[in-house]
């Protein structure tokens, strides 16, 4: 087993024990459901959620053992290729998932603060959180979308692996018309 793979595992574990510990810690009074005072249509979290600094804590490591493992699953993905090209895919998923990490970090913290303050500053119209889930969380994917498009022959495909490919659908097609 390679080391990737090991990372993996043993983050899997941690994962594992982060769920654990939300399980076995007492769960915060009123979480859900709690009508907002301004807004009757709109459902808020509870005042109590975020006030443990613990299940504030628990909150952030689960989406980020989430990202992590599906980056380290991605990562994971590239160790089938070449050296040359594993190694310019490996940085594209490690840049991708790391620019993905910062931003989820950036809207957690920016959660926090406006559920914490009742902060009011709004960025194009939006509370930060909305602002930085709209324009951050959803657009960080697309470092590794748009690499993959632009350098897909260069490092996904090779011209020996087309040239496997093509002769293996001729093949079938001589199989079928025959």
């Amino acid at each position: 087993m390679d080391k990737t793979a090991r990372f993996f595992f043993g983050f899997l574990l941690f994962f594992g024990a982060i769920i654990s510990a939300l399980c076995l810690y007492p769960a915060p009074d009123k979480p859900t459901g709690m009508p907002d005072p301004d807004f009757p249509t709109l459902l808020r979290s509870g005042e109590t959620v975020l006030a443990d600094p613990v299940t504030a804590t628990f909150a952030w490591l689960f989406g980020f053992g989430i990202l992590t493992l599906f980056g380290l699953a991605m990562f994971m993905g590239t160790g089938k290729k070449d050296p040359r090209r594993r190694k310019k895919l490996q940085t594209l998923v490690m840049v991708g998932i790391g620019a993905t990490i910062g931003v989820y970090t950036l809207l957690f913290w920016s959660w926090i603060h406006y559920t914490a303050t009742n902060d009011m500053h709004y960025i194009l119209g939006l509370p930060k959180p909305t602002f930085w889930m709209l324009f951050g969380v959803m657009f960080t994917p697309l470092i590794i979308t748009i690499g993959y498009l632009v350098k897909f022959d260069d490092w996904i495909v090779s011209e020996k692996e087309l040239d496997t490919f093509r002769k293996i659908v001729e093949a079938r097609k001589a199989r079928k018309s025959a």
